[in-house]
């Protein structure tokens, strides 16, 4: 249920992300900026992989063979790891803690202001027990690992995007806990 809806949420985020962080300069005219911008989201690896992959789905093509899906098994679990260690490395405590800082400030809102809005949304349309659950728990979800990889390689802010992930990934299991718990005692999940 969860896979369709993360693979196109992550389509849309990622050409956001690369709208976001594309540097824009006032030397340049707007046509050129926007057939950047455009380049940039055609080249971005992420967007690459998941449109491939729905290709290759609805193409019915059978699964690689046996070294190669082991190959890419191994990678996948070594790779949230490895990205987290790196954004580890990065972090700036004291901003990330900061009540007015912009990381605490995203934070929240992914932890606290995100979810309390799908909940709304799943109210409002009815959802099954299933699709409320999956809603709540996508939205509810940590920050993702590639968000600092991303700013880190176009040269955005590396050191907010470390924190973000960094809070979101400790307070965000929380909250989802929490929420789920609260979501099933009302018997909406």
């Amino acid at each position: 249920v969860g896979a369709v809806y993360v693979g196109v949420i992550t389509i849309l985020y990622n050409v956001l992300a690369v709208i976001t962080l594309s540097r824009t300069s006032s030397i340049k005219g707007l046509s050129v900026q926007s057939w950047d911008i455009l380049i940039k989201i055609v080249k971005n690896p992420l967007i690459i992989a998941l449109v491939s992959a729905f290709i290759y789905k609805a193409l019915g093509l059978p699964l690689p063979p046996a070294p190669i899906a082991k190959t890419g098994e191994l990678m996948a679990n070594i790779a949230l790891p490895l990205a987290l260690i790196c954004a580890g490395a990065t972090l700036d405590v004291k901003s990330m803690l900061g009540l007015s800082g912009v990381s605490m400030q995203a934070s929240i809102g992914r932890i606290v202001i995100a979810p309390l809005l799908a909940v709304g949304v799943g109210v409002a349309f009815a959802l099954e027990p299933l699709q409320f659950g999956v809603l709540f728990l996508m939205v509810s979800s940590p920050a993702a690992a590639a968000s600092y990889v991303m700013a880190k390689a176009m040269g955005g802010n590396d050191v907010l995007a470390a924190n973000i992930l960094g809070f979101t990934t400790v307070f965000g299991m929380i909250g989802m806990a929490v929420g789920m718990a609260w979501l099933r005692g009302l018997g909406w999940v």
